[in-house]
């Protein structure tokens, strides 16, 4: 409690502020060891951290358990930083309209997937490198925590797809966490012609919902990029593709996202089921609830109605 409360937390607004280097960490953590383990621990100020005399009796790992589990309850300090920096990135995402965001934006929302984009697989280095020739001028705090985050496994809250028709819709195409598309697809171009969602593979015009059709595509890339001899040109002139591959590229785009994901954008949902572990669906099942019910016994539902019942009898006897 000691090395938690007066050590670690001296470093808090540090931590908060600027990248603390690697070998600050470890003198950290080695003082720290010392405090705890060492039969008379001893500390030079001029000294850089402290080496540990005594043999610990447990192993290095389980000192951050809790007493219940046989550990001592220790902070691990290196995985703290880095949770703290995840949740600066997370309130980089939130609502709020604080300056510092306008200076992330430069880099992590510069491409058309905007803030999200750190939540996706988009490459780290897309995200970081520089628009001219020089090193990346992003502080270090700041790349530190996009590694950090990225460390980290997303789990959607439904296995089987999306919990909405606009989370479906809002899914990326070329960076998503769901499906990959084929290897060799020009994404680059689609990019550059709106599609970067799954909201984009629809024409909204249609009631209900349709993918856009091979030949619809064929016209708006005619009508949005440069065609000279049957070949997409770019803006310096070079041949990016043939109009007909690209034909063929949006079919095998179509077929990358899964079945499941293109009917939820349309509005078609299958049952809600929430991630409940064994012993939560045990105690469920003994309150009365099954697949399909609300987690209400009929009892409460029956003194529920009974109740609003004498309400409005009583409402009606003042009237």
């Amino acid at each position: 409690m000691i090395a938690n409360m007066l050590i670690y937390s001296r470093f808090r607004y540090a931590a908060d502020t600027i990248a603390i280097p690697n070998d600050i960490n470890d003198d950290i953590e080695a003082d720290v060891q010392a405090l705890i383990w060492n039969k008379d621990a001893r500390f030079d100020a001029d000294e850089s951290g402290t080496e540990k005399v005594n043999r610990r009796w447990l192993v290095k790992e389980a000192q951050s358990r809790k007493l219940t589990d046989l550990g001592i309850g220790l902070l691990p300090w290196k995985q703290h930083l880095k949770a703290l920096q995840v949740q600066m990135l997370l309130g980089y995402l939130n609502g709020t309209r604080d300056t510092y965001k306008q200076v992330l934006d430069c880099w992590f929302a510069r491409h058309p997937e905007g803030r999200g984009a750190i939540m996706s697989t988009m490459p780290v280095k897309m995200l970081l490198k520089s628009t001219t020739s020089r090193a990346c001028a992003l502080p270090r705090l700041f790349r530190q925590a996009l590694l950090a985050l990225r460390e980290l496994t997303p789990v959607p809250i439904r296995q089987d797809g999306c919990s909405t028709a606009g989370e479906a819709r809002a899914e990326y195409l070329w960076y998503s966490h769901r499906f990959k598309p084929h290897r060799l697809t020009y994404s680059a171009l689609w990019r550059a012609l709106n599609g970067r969602r799954v909201a984009d593979l629809f024409d909204f015009d249609q009631n209900p919902l349709r993918l856009w059709t091979p030949s619809q595509i064929a016209a708006e890339v005619k009508n949005s990029t440069r065609i000279e001899g049957g070949h997409c040109v770019d803006r310096m002139g070079n041949r990016v593709c043939r109009t007909d591959k690209l034909v063929e590229d949006w079919r095998r785009l179509i077929a990358a996202v899964p079945m499941h994901i293109k009917q939820q954008a349309v509005g078609i949902h299958a049952a809600f089921e929430g991630i409940y572990s064994r012993p939560a669906q045990r105690m469920m099942r003994k309150m009365g609830w099954n697949r399909g019910t609300a987690l209400v016994s009929a009892r409460a539902v029956k003194a529920c109605s009974n109740r609003w019942q004498l309400q409005i009898i009583a409402a009606q006897d003042r009237d």
